[in-house]
């Protein structure tokens, strides 16, 4: 088949583990090609576009513990929901490299457009959303969250962001990641422990020296932070959720914590109502059988009133609730 990597032109990683081809029933590819995505990486849900799925074809390699996957497939629509999260306890972050056209990623209410060359990533531990509008062949590393965030707490502040391959640490990193897969197969496993912890200190670098923190921020503070956006994310249907239970939680006083987040310019109350908003777009966007009701979706994200809700969204958002819904119908099939 020749190359189908997204890093340049090199013999795709391990064995051809998958072809849709394979399945001679048309009607069953999507939900093979779903199966095999769910298990060389981790639960997700698939959209895909049009009413045929002709082309999915996946190489998988792991160097140490980095899964390596060269894809080429068609147009495809990835969603990772809480469902999925609470079932697969393990976390990675998910480096999508593309080479032909446009990626489009949503986390946290953010949305990056990764266009061949550049970088992008999400976090398995929160919803995200993948989306591919062509046919294309990329690469998908996966990496243990852990790892990552022993080096960069803050890490899932980056997610959904676009960090340009004009950046020189950025060009470096895929650089090294194409020569992963060039080698990969020829590395002992003592070699394999090296190229791990060289790949995360380069990616770090990666993701970091765009985004430099204010030098006035210490370290101890962005992990204050980081902590408290998860604890937010984890109780976001808590009606009681406030700077003093957040600040409970992590055990520091609500002035400490709220000086944390004045320090980048933000207020603690409005970050939270902007992640439950936020998560509420998540749970709109789904439209399938078993999907929640506005009202429904108003108090898991922790709205006891539907009217606050309708208002605190249309003001985060410029529409209301029912029209976002109706907007965030895609034109795919199942």
């Amino acid at each position: 088949m020749g190359t189908i990597g997204a890093l340049g032109p090199s013999k795709p990683p391990g064995e051809l583990l998958f072809d849709v081809a394979s399945v001679t029933t048309p009607e069953r590819r999507v939900g093979a090609w779903t199966d095999a995505l769910r298990h060389h990486y981790y639960p997700l849900d698939l959209v895909t576009k049009g009413p045929s799925f002709d082309v999915g074809r996946m190489y998988i390699r792991d160097i140490a513990s980095i899964r390596v996957g060269s894809l080429e497939c068609d147009p495809m629509e990835v969603h990772r929901r809480r469902n999925h999260i609470a079932t697969h306890a393990d976390e990675f972050y998910m480096i999508p490299i593309t080479s032909r056209s446009p990626l489009m990623l949503t986390q946290f209410g953010r949305e990056a457009q990764v266009e061949p060359g550049d970088l992008g990533f999400v976090g398995t531990g929160s919803s995200y959303v993948y989306r591919q509008p062509m046919r294309d062949r990329f690469t998908a590393l996966r990496i243990p969250s852990a790892v990552l965030r022993s080096r960069i707490p803050y890490a899932d502040d980056l997610t959904a962001s676009t960090f340009s391959g004009r950046q020189a640490m950025v060009s470096i990193f895929l650089d090294y990641a194409r020569s992963c897969l060039q080698h990969g197969d020829t590395l002992s496993k003592e070699e394999e422990t090296g190229v791990f912890k060289t790949f995360i200190d380069l990616f770090a670098l990666a993701i970091s020296a765009p985004r430099a923190e204010p030098q006035e921020e210490s370290s101890i503070r962005i992990a204050h932070r980081r902590r408290a956006l998860r604890y937010i994310d984890t109780n976001i249907a808590d009606p009681e959720l406030h700077c003093g239970s957040v600040a409970r939680a992590l055990k520091i006083s609500p002035r400490y914590l709220q000086k944390i987040f004045a320090e980048r310019g933000e207020r603690l109350a409005a970050v939270i109502r902007a992640r439950r908003i936020a998560e509420a777009q998540r749970l709109l966007e789904d439209t399938g059988p078993g999907s929640l009701s506005i009202t429904e979706i108003a108090y898991a994200v922790g709205f006891d009133d539907t009217a606050h809700f309708s208002r605190a969204f249309r003001e985060e958002t410029g529409m209301t609730a029912r029209d976002f819904r109706g907007a965030a119908k895609p034109n795919f099939s199942s």
